[in-house]
């Protein structure tokens, strides 16, 4: 190949279209990925869930400390020192802002802890989706693999084989026409001869009943 040839064949593999993506590739690319996000997402929850149980034992210690000091206000008023009362009220007051923003911070991890516990269940299901995806292109591929040997085998064939496999196949199928038209005389011969059961009997009454009732019934003249 002359050194012309050859830059005008690289030439049209450059123009040719790249080829189509391999999609048993991408799917596992794709599971890949969210297996990494997913075991990310898992991380982060068990860290936002630890962080949460510490604002939560650190709000009800807050709590604690808020009863605790309105009951040493009160106990001081009744002892009559208003001065410790008062002491205690303002430190009662700043235990219960600390407690607020306590609280406002155990509400948001809350909801973030769920955020990422959604999202981690989103991750779930998409994987399954992606896995189920891919069971089911596999089998179409294996289907495929299957039908083009079986048209080959088929093509291979002769003819004589493929009228003797049809003619054992006319013959079953009217070897079983004859067995189910016995099946179905002896059916009939036994259903004609079986003694009829309490039910038939209880309808054969109910019907004598309303033939009766209605023989009584007078008739409209018009």
């Amino acid at each position: 190949m002359s050194l012309v040839e050859l830059l005008i064949d690289k030439f049209r593999q450059l123009l040719m279209p790249a080829p189509p993506p391999d999609p048993q590739v991408q799917l596992k690319e794709l599971l890949a990925r969210l297996h990494a996000e997913l075991r990310d997402a898992k991380i982060q929850a068990a860290d936002m869930i630890r962080q949460k149980r510490d604002l939560e034992r650190a709000l009800d210690e807050q709590t604690v400390t808020v009863e605790r000091l309105e009951a040493s206000a009160s106990s001081a008023l009744r002892s009559g020192s208003d001065a410790s009362a008062r002491r205690y009220v303002e430190q009662k007051l700043h235990a219960m802002e600390v407690h607020t923003q306590l609280a406002e911070q155990v509400d948001a991890f809350r909801a973030h802890v769920q955020g990422l516990l959604d999202a981690i269940e989103t991750y779930k299901l998409e994987i399954e989706r992606v896995e189920q995806e891919q069971r089911t292109w596999e089998v179409r591929q294996r289907t495929a693999q299957l039908k083009s040997s079986m048209t080959r085998e088929v093509t291979s064939t002769s003819i004589s084989e493929a009228r003797r496999l049809l003619q054992s196949s006319r013959d079953a199928a009217l070897h079983e026409e004859a067995r189910a038209e016995v099946r179905d005389t002896v059916r009939q011969r036994v259903s004609s001869t079986a003694p009829r059961s309490a039910s038939d009997r209880l309808v054969d009454r109910e019907i004598e009943r309303l033939r009766a009732a209605i023989s009584e019934t007078p008739q409209d003249p018009r």
